[in-house]
């Protein structure tokens, strides 16, 4: 079965549309998605090895998503 060139231009352009689209719902569900910061004293903050210690372990008890803070921070 033949198609014309239009309709698989047409196929092709739906598709990468539908996948800007689920793109665009992802990223607005992450954004409008809450966030809960585990507390911190910050007296504790007096180095840096001190606060990178003190994320991990909320990193560890699941209070603080991994996947996000590595990108976002560098780690």
């Amino acid at each position: 079965m033949a198609m014309s060139p239009q309709a698989v231009v047409f196929g092709i352009q739906s598709i990468m549309r539908l996948g800007n689209a689920a793109k665009r719902a992802y990223q607005d569900q992450k954004l409008d998605a809450g966030f809960t910061a585990p507390a911190i004293d910050t007296a504790n903050l007096t180095t840096p090895e001190r606060a990178v210690k003190i994320v991990r372990i909320a990193m560890q008890n699941d209070l603080l998503p991994r996947e996000e803070w590595v990108e976002s921070h560098d780690l």
